[in-house]
């Protein structure tokens, strides 16, 4: 059920773009929004841990020496700022840029939609996506405790 959550959101993220790509400046190498430190319910850190898994060594050696330093998601590799678990990244990393509907307000990544306003079916109600999430969490068997991205890497040490 995570796997069809994720590719809702991306589904809505590649919508956005295609409506207003000039509106984007979200590429590879852009971590902008992962300078934090990310937790994750247990129901994405499973998936995410799986990919570390598979990494090289070294990759995860790294990570778990950036995870020490716990002052940006540890996933992202500085030498070319792209994510090392990209195709398990978790919801909240799937739909960062994108125009989302919080709390009544409309926020987006500033580097994005300076031109013009996300258009409506580009906006992303975030609380119907934690809604999902949390719902997709539970019924995975996952608990309500969030699992630090940071915990994941320092895990393989």
């Amino acid at each position: 059920m995570i796997r069809k959550l994720h590719e809702i959101v991306d589904r809505h993220f590649a919508h956005a773009v295609e409506s207003a790509p000039d509106q984007f400046a979200c590429r590879p190498g852009c971590g902008d929004c992962c300078l934090v430190d990310l937790s994750v319910f247990p129901v994405e850190a499973a998936l995410v841990r799986q990919a570390f898994a598979e990494l090289p060594d070294a990759t995860r050696k790294a990570a778990a020496e950036r995870a020490s330093l716990a002052r940006h998601c540890c996933m992202l590799d500085p030498a070319d700022g792209r994510c090392i678990v990209y195709h398990a990244r978790p919801v909240i990393c799937r739909s960062h840029g994108l125009t989302v509907l919080i709390d009544g307000n409309l926020d987006h990544c500033p580097k994005n939609y300076g031109g013009m306003p996300a258009t409506r079916d580009c906006i992303l109600d975030l609380e119907k996506l934690n809604t999902a999430l949390v719902s997709v969490n539970m019924a995975s068997g996952g608990g309500a405790n969030r699992v630090r991205m940071a915990d994941i890497a320092l895990e393989s040490k």
